[in-house]
């Protein structure tokens, strides 16, 4: 399978939004405090008695074609992925403001999924940040998306955060990817 990544500007937001963001949730991560001597918190997966089905596109004011009416999008991109056409994929891009790109509504559909191509996604996103200027890229995971954190943490991105009032019950999680090639920024 070959995808097909571009980058777009808001004119794709109603086929963008057709791709699903849900998932079957059996585990969740949570947060512990590090071991004695290091600073911050590491994730711990735990499985869950009871999988359920999360979906935020299913909150209110959470879907994509919502956006314009709580965000400047003028200058939003997204980064989506097609197959034979059909976009299966896709990454919103906010404005950059400091170096410091934002990333969310990480999304695949679910036939598409655990096949890597998802990753190209990122890689794109990326390089359109380095070359916009940029030299840090922040995104977010809610702790009940288990594949798509650990996936980010294997690729290097840093855990730097996290927000228990973003989607309740779940936590969200912010991650940061440095891209001025200096390792994590100062504090972190």
């Amino acid at each position: 399978m070959a995808w097909e990544i571009e980058v777009c500007d808001m004119s794709v937001i109603e086929e963008y939004e057709d791709i699903p963001i849900s998932w079957t949730v059996k585990s969740i991560l949570k947060p512990y405090p590090r071991k004695c001597g290091s600073i911050g918190i590491e994730l711990r997966e735990e499985k869950l008695d009871h999988p359920y089905e999360q979906n935020l596109d299913a909150i209110p004011g959470n879907k994509p074609t919502d956006w314009k009416y709580v965000y400047n999008v003028a200058k939003w991109k997204f980064i989506v992925a097609r197959d034979e056409g059909r976009m299966v994929g896709g990454l919103a891009l906010t404005d950059m403001a400091g170096g410091r790109a934002l990333g969310h509504d990480f999304r695949v559909h679910p036939k598409y999924r655990s096949c890597g191509e998802g990753i190209k996604i990122l890689d794109r996103a990326l390089k359109c940040i380095r070359d916009d200027g940029g030299t840090q890229f922040v995104t977010q995971t809610q702790s009940d998306n288990v594949n798509t954190s650990m996936m980010l943490h294997s690729r290097g991105y840093d855990l730097v955060g996290m927000s228990l009032i973003a989607h309740p019950p779940t936590a969200q999680l912010i991650w940061l990817k440095d891209l001025s090639g200096n390792g994590r920024p100062a504090g972190n």
